[in-house]
């Protein structure tokens, strides 16, 4: 199939225009690129690659319809479809016939050569990754002279000296995570992917009502993986399916493959179905590479060269398979470097051909294997440079954790499961996902019979150390308890060191503070033993929270420090910010304020810095002692209405240390407040966590505040609710907030205005109206203007 796009400098029309009957959406940028190419003096050839599906044809047809490079070539553009043609010996005698220069005296490269060398015209060969044997026919063509040059359309590059790929990504999709739902739906319908699915599902005769179905269409076309191919089949079904009724079919175990049928009859075969699309580029590799992506197929999210190099079993070198793959754009390069995946359209075909090859069980064991070798290793050295590695490693390998401790719970290797399962504890607990793994242990548990003694130990302590981050102290206690005799028995002192802290952990609880004195000191001697510089850290942190427990600060400072320090020195930031947290409060309960709040500050300082909000948690509770000590019980209601939120988002209760000390200075806040109280907390609750982390920060200007006659005040004292002593107590930045009140600004205006939230303002708002004994705006400018602030 050819067609001849003329120009209109050409004297003469060689053929109709070549042109596609649905619209382009989401491409004027790859249009505006590949043209770029093009009309660059030292560009001859460019090719469009991508995977089947993606749009590579439609994209080429676009940039050959595009006024500046028709206008750019004087005999105008030739397309050949190359799809029909299945012989590489047959390609030059194809692109002749299209260019209407056949001559029975000239073999078809004489007469090729001879064409071009005459023309400036563009050559569009569409489809070329069947024939890529002849990719040299097109350097021939390249050096025939003349300024003729070539657009090609492959599933893989050519691999030629003269070649400039352009590769093709899905269409860009919606966004899953906008918090308001007006934005949502906007940001939903603007998306390119979403956009093709609702203008094909309107072609089909069906009129979807998209307000009702933004968020089911946005999460479809994310399982569709924005294939412009995919979203089409997937349009024509809306005949039968509702988008929520094509969502749950696919949730409901359908595949992609057998939804995604009967596309436009006049359409290739190979398009009409999802499953002769992949067929297709399936059909066109060699045996080993066919294997190499059946194996890749166990791989949920990405992979890195090691773990395919572990999974995939060839003949052949690992990495020229792999190359072979992207060159095929059947892998895809991740967001990160050295990373690679595959798109789930293309890995669920592959997962249907392993299963049909047979080689399914060895394939998913060799994966299981790799990922509890991974999980072990790096648990080894977790607190050394584990520390660096293990945020980023779990982030982006854990649904190949889970897929794999899944495999071993299914298949009946306990072993497995249980060692992944422990390699995995610390990652649980720094990413929040204790219910997740705890009932991957639990279930592993439940086969205590299939494993050994070592074995169970461990994967008994890593559910108990989930248990006590969740709260569930007396579960965490009969765990320590039960495990430290296991581990003596198998000569294992790390993990008796580890449950020795627990016992003592347990014993703390349970106010028996003698032997939870003895346990601590017990630990810190395994661990110097074992010249492990984590677990002194953790025994001394332990034993300083004992010493505020009972209420014996100054005597915990010096453990804690040299805590901190520990954790510092091995890379734990997480360990080092309870060290910090727990160091807050034992100054705070020394009297000193204001080292107190700059401990506590900087352990949040540090909170945010590493993205963890449910160590906030911790900070916010102490900060909200120092304000309740500073008399100022609306901004201590805040912050423990903001450290509730964290605490119920990611099921982290109040540690009995924490809630002896909390428990007398909360319940000040809400007998001062009274009804108020619960309102403020509220307030607080809806802060999100960067509008607490600012509304916290700005504590550091309580120190002191700046009176209306500019004289400074002690801001510790309590607010005495006057007039004088209302204005008095007033941060500089509430200050700022009333002066803006008393202009008639809204909350809006004024966030805007001092660069923060609205939440955050009005926050601010509910404390200066308690601080000055007012109700309702008016009163508080009436105040402002009385003392001269507005």
């Amino acid at each position: 199939m050819s067609e001849i796009i003329p120009s209109e400098r050409a004297e003469r029309a060689t053929g109709p225009s070549f042109k596609s009957m649905t619209p382009l959406l989401g491409r004027a940028s790859d249009v505006q690129a590949v043209s770029k190419l093009l009309a660059d003096p030292g560009v001859s050839l460019v090719t469009i690659t991508g995977p089947g599906g993606v749009g590579k044809t439609r994209l080429a047809l676009a940039v050959a319809q595009d006024a500046e490079v028709t206008g750019a070539f004087r005999d105008g553009i030739t397309f050949v479809a190359l799809a029909p043609v299945r012989d590489e010996r047959l390609l030059e005698a194809s692109i002749v016939r299209a260019l209407g220069a056949h001559d029975p005296a000239k073999s078809p490269r004489e007469a090729l050569v001879d064409a071009l060398e005459s023309r400036d015209l563009l050559l569009v060969l569409d489809n070329f990754e069947h024939l890529l044997a002849a990719s040299t026919t097109i350097t021939s063509l390249l050096e025939a002279g003349g300024s003729s040059k070539v657009l090609v359309t492959s599933r893989a590059p050519l691999r030629i000296a003269a070649e400039h790929e352009y590769p093709l990504a899905p269409l860009r999709l919606p966004s899953l995570t906008l918090p308001n739902p007006s934005v949502t739906k906007q940001a939903i319908f603007e998306a390119p992917a979403t956009r093709l699915f609702v203008q094909r599902a309107a072609a089909n005769g069906q009129l979807l009502d998209v307000d009702a179905n933004a968020q089911v269409i946005a999460t479809l076309c994310h399982r569709l993986d924005g294939l412009p191919l995919a979203l089409e089949l997937a349009a024509a079904r809306v005949r039968l399916f509702s988008p929520r009724g094509l969502l749950e079919r696919l949730d409901g175990g359908a595949t992609r493959l057998s939804l995604l049928t009967q596309g436009p009859r006049d359409l290739p075969d190979r398009q009409r179905t999802l499953r002769a699309t992949l067929d297709w580029s399936y059909d066109l590799l060699r045996p080993a590479e066919q294997r190499a992506l059946r194996h890749l197929s166990v791989f949920v999210g990405t992979f890195d060269v090691s773990a395919m190099e572990a999974v995939v079993r060839a003949d052949d070198e690992p990495l020229p398979l792999l190359e072979a793959l992207v060159e095929h754009s059947l892998v895809t390069r991740a967001n990160r470097e050295e990373r690679f995946v595959l798109l789930e359209t293309i890995r669920e075909y592959a997962a249907e051909k392993l299963r049909e090859s047979g080689e399914e069980r060895d394939v998913r064991r060799r994966h299981a294997s790799y990922f509890q070798d991974l999980a072990r290793a790096v648990n080894t050295d977790l607190f050394e440079e584990g520390q660096k590695r293990w945020p980023l490693l779990f982030d982006e390998d854990q649904p190949n954790f889970h897929a794999a401790l899944r495999f071993a719970l299914d298949v009946g290797d306990t072993t497995t499961a249980a060692r992944i399962g422990h390699g995995l504890w610390y990652a649980w607990t720094k990413r929040g996902f204790h219910d997740e793994g705890r009932r991957f242990m639990s279930e592993v548990l439940g086969r205590e019979d299939d494993l050994s003694t070592a074995d169970y130990a461990w994967a008994s302590w890593a559910a108990g150390r989930l248990a006590y981050m969740q709260g569930d102290f007396a579960y965490a206690a009969e765990v320590s308890r039960a495990t430290l005799p296991l581990f003596r028995e198998v000569g294992d002192a790390r993990g008796e060191t580890w449950s020795t802290i627990g016992a003592g952990l347990a014993a703390m609880d349970e106010r028996r503070y003698d032997e939870a004195d003895e346990q601590f000191r017990r630990a810190s001697h395994l661990a110097r033993s074992l010249e492990d510089r984590f677990l002194q850290g953790l025994a001394q942190s332990s034993r300083g929270r004992l010493l505020v427990e009972q209420q014996r600060p100054r005597e915990a400072l010096e453990p804690l420090r040299e805590a901190a320090r520990q954790f510092h020195d091995v890379g734990d930031v997480a360990y080092a910010v309870f060290a910090q947290h727990a160091l807050g409060l034992a100054i705070l309960m020394t009297g000193d304020l204001a080292g107190a709040r700059a401990s506590l500050l900087s352990g949040l300082d540090v909170v945010w810095s590493i993205g963890n909000p449910m160590l906030a948690a911790y900070f916010l509770e102490g900060l909200a002692v120092t304000a309740t000590i500073d008399g100022d019980m609306t901004r201590a209601a805040h912050l423990w209405g903001a450290a509730d939120r964290l605490r119920s988002r990611f099921g982290v209760p109040v540690a009995p240390t924490e809630r002896f000390l909390y428990a007398p200075h909360q319940e000040t806040a809400r007998t001062l407040l009274a009804g108020a109280f619960a309102g403020a907390f509220e307030e607080g609750a809806r802060l999100s966590p960067r509008e607490m982390f600012e509304y916290a920060r700005e504590v550091e200007a309580e120190t002191s505040v700046v009176s209306v006659q500019g004289a400074t005040t002690d801001a510790s004292k309590p607010s005495s609710g006057s007039e004088e002593g209302g204005v008095f107590s007033l941060t500089p930045r509430e200050l700022e907030v009333l002066r803006a009140i008393a202009r008639g600004l809204t909350n809006k205006q004024i966030a805007s205005e001092l660069g923060t939230s609205p939440h955050t303002i009005s926050a601010h708002v509910r404390g200066i109206f308690s601080k000055l004994n007012v109700t309702t705006r008016s009163s508080a400018t009436r105040v402002a203007l009385d003392l001269g602030l507005a």
